[in-house]
């Protein structure tokens, strides 16, 4: 049996299991896993056809399915000096409804600090000042994210192909190793560690080193 045949088999039963849990009306949760069941379901036949095809436009579309799922999504990065994480910021799109948090976290995933955005606008930039400021050591690597319910949240693919730097902070270059954006789908906040297409989810951190 070849990986095309494999990967179709698979995401149909992928699919009914979700199926299943979307048509359990009793149980909200159980209904948000099993949307997101089929969409990872769809997700594998865009890139097994994609990758039998040749064709990167089917993992594009892919991409496009994932945003629409509940997920917390962020991005590492580091100070070249020591300061303090104030605040987490995000761009939102006016489909990016529902409540967000943002939490910012060590690289091996400890929670340090997290907030509910409050007062956000229709779309634009949003921003969650934490309850106490977060030390930060230079040259150590953090990671900043936020969960959406609705999904819908801003992504530029092929965005971190290469770091960026601004002088103080430093938006890591995503590797195969160490990836950069970083996103966990879920119907709860979790620690961000999958990565794909070198996705930036317009995540910011608020720094300051006074």
């Amino acid at each position: 049996m070849n990986p095309l045949t494999l990967c179709l088999l698979f995401s149909c039963v992928l699919f009914g299991v979700g199926l299943a849990g979307a048509l359990c009306r009793g149980n909200a949760i159980l209904v948000l896993l099993g949307i997101e069941l089929m969409l990872n379901a769809v997700n594998i036949n865009l890139v097994a056809f994609g990758a039998a095809l040749h064709d990167l436009t089917r993992q594009g579309f892919a991409l496009v399915v994932i945003t629409v799922a509940a997920a917390e999504v962020g991005v590492r990065f580091r100070s070249h000096v020591k300061g303090w994480i104030t605040g987490i910021l995000f761009y939102k799109s006016a489909a990016n409804t529902g409540r967000h948090v943002a939490t910012l976290w060590t690289a091996k995933g400890a929670k340090l600090a997290s907030a509910v955005f409050t007062a956000e606008t229709a779309s634009g930039w949003q921003q969650a000042n934490f309850a106490r400021r977060v030390p930060i050591r230079a040259d150590e690597t953090y990671v900043a994210s936020y969960h959406t319910d609705a999904g819908h949240y801003s992504a530029d693919p092929f965005y971190f192909v290469a770091g960026r730097d601004n002088g103080t902070l430093e938006f890591l270059e995503s590797t195969s190793k160490s990836g950069n954006g970083v996103y966990q789908q879920g119907a709860g906040s979790a620690f961000p560690t999958k990565s794909r297409q070198w996705t930036n989810y317009w995540v910011d951190v608020v720094f300051s080193t006074g």
